[in-house]
Order: C-alpha cells, then structure tokens, then sequence
C-alpha cells in the first residue's frame, strides 16, 4: 500500500524532487484513488481488484462452455484431470492458482478445455427477411477469441511492473474487444460489473497510472493467508485479544522493512574471520596455512 500523504509532504517538502523519496517510503507516483483529506497523517490507497475480476470472467467464461458441452459428466471429469474443478461454496467458483493456470503457460489449460464443444454444434433461430431462419452453429471458435483476448489481458494487467506506452494500448484495446465481442456472441448473456470492469475501468486506469498490478489486492489476498497461518499458530492462546495482538506483532516482524531480517550466527574461520558458507576457495587457502603452521 502506498501512502497519499507520503506523496503530498514530498510534493510539499522538496517540489516532487524524487531524490527525496527515499525518505517518503519511495512514494514517487500519485495514488490512484484516496479515502480521508489530503491533510490526515495517512490516506488508504484503493487500487483494482484485478484477482475477483480474473476468478469472476473466469467462472463466466468456464460455465459458458460447459454449457455447451455435449457431456456434462464427461465435461466435470475433465476439469477434474486439471484440477478445474469448481467449488461449490459462492454458487460454483474458481480460485485464483485456478484462473491462473486456466490463462497461462505454453499451453493454456483452455485450449483442453474447450476441446470438449469443438464438435459441438448448437441449434440456432434467427429472423433474415421476415422469415425465421434454423441454422446449426458451433461456439468454439467465439469461445477461443474470447479466451484469447481475455488471456492476453490478463497477462498485462497483472504485472507487477509500470507498462510501456505500447502495452497500455494493447491492454485498452484487447480489454474494449472482449467486452464487446462478448455481448455480440452471446447477447443474451448478462453483463456483469466485473465484466464492465475489464472492459472499460481497467483500461482508464492503465492509462492513468500506468499500471494496473502494482495497485492490485493480491499483495492483501496473499498476507491474509499468512494472518489465517498464525491464527491456526496461535490456536492456544485462549485471550482473542491478545492472540491477535500476537498475530499483528508477527506480521509487522516479518514485514517492516525497518526490522533487519535475523541471521543466526555463523561459523567463522580461525584464520581470516570470515564465514565458512560461500566462501570455499578462501577457506581452501587458509586450511594450507593451518597445516603448515
């Protein structure tokens, strides 16, 4: 989390001279968005919650096509095979390592998935001159494009790095694609505040901030484990109080980066002083000298 106030005293102090910001915890950039007055001690920075819209259109897009599978048992034991399997807690959903893996790598767990409806075709009406018209089509390639241009985006915006100004237009318009390629295949397919989040709230802050990872939650997502770890630690602390004091006192241990990370002592050599880990050819030079003393 970055600190507005920390970027207004440096504003303030020194005219923005990032020389300075070493001593204003390095806060360079502006925060996207701030809650409090820019006069508190410290404002909370709300970035994109890129993780929820990924597990969200993930799920979309996952049930689209088991939808269409021909085979819904055969369909549930594939997503087995991969470890997709939906949990059934929240009305079915992924979890993140899911959707990461269903996105990414060489081969993309997708591209197995969405084997299933390659042969599938669905019956399809439409009205052309007044008259209705029955046509058998299949969705897998609407599907593929989707998953495409969903993956492609993913990758961008869960960066954790500043994107070029080539990036940040690639992202805005692979995101502005699959918003509207989505509603033009499936039209009658709700579309969801994560969806519009993609589509049109990413992409603005892309182009504002530069970056859309580095002001993600999944940094939280990720301490939040750690704090569900030292809850379980500390079971037997029987004060609920004092036990998450202890939890909190752990976590800023661990984390603040004033606290130096602890070191147990080494092993020294009696000749030169210097450690015997990692330094192998020194000691080889000094065990010479110690057999001919």
């Amino acid at each position: 989390m970055l600190h507005g106030a920390d970027h207004l005293d440096l504003r303030v102090d020194h005219q923005g001279d990032i020389a300075f910001a070493k001593d204003y915890h390095n806060c360079i950039h502006p925060p996207p968005f701030i809650y409090g007055l820019p006069q508190m001690h410290r404002n909370i920075v709300i970035g994109m919650s890129v993780l929820h819209i990924s597990i969200g259109l993930g799920n979309k897009l996952l049930k689209l096509v088991r939808s269409f599978a021909s085979d819904a048992a055969a369909f549930s034991q594939l997503l087995a095979e991969h470890r997709l399997s939906f949990y059934k807690y929240h009305n079915e959903t992924l979890r993140g390592p899911q959707v990461h893996r269903l996105l990414s790598g060489k081969e993309p767990l997708y591209l197995k998935v969405l084997e299933a409806i390659k042969a599938v075709k669905v019956r399809d009406t439409f009205l052309r001159d007044g008259k209705v018209i029955v046509s058998q089509i299949s969705h897998y390639s609407h599907l593929l494009e989707l998953f495409q241009l969903f993956s492609s985006c993913y990758q961008l915006y869960t960066a954790d790095r500043f994107l070029s100004p080539e990036e940040i237009h690639s992202l805005s318009m692979q995101c502005r694609s699959f918003g509207t390629k989505f509603h033009e295949y499936f039209p009658r397919e709700s579309v969801t505040l994560k969806m519009h989040q993609l589509a049109v709230d990413i992409p603005r802050f892309a182009r504002t901030y530069r970056t859309v990872g580095l002001y993600s939650e999944q940094a939280i997502e990720s301490l939040h484990a750690e704090e569900n770890q030292l809850m379980r630690d500390y079971a037997g602390v029987g004060d609920n109080i004092n036990k998450h004091k202890l939890v909190f006192q752990a976590l800023y241990r661990k984390h603040c980066t004033a606290i130096p990370v602890f070191e147990p002592p080494r092993r020294l050599c009696s000749i030169c002083d210097l450690p015997f880990a990692h330094n192998k050819d020194t000691h080889t030079a000094c065990q010479l000298l110690k057999c001919h003393k």
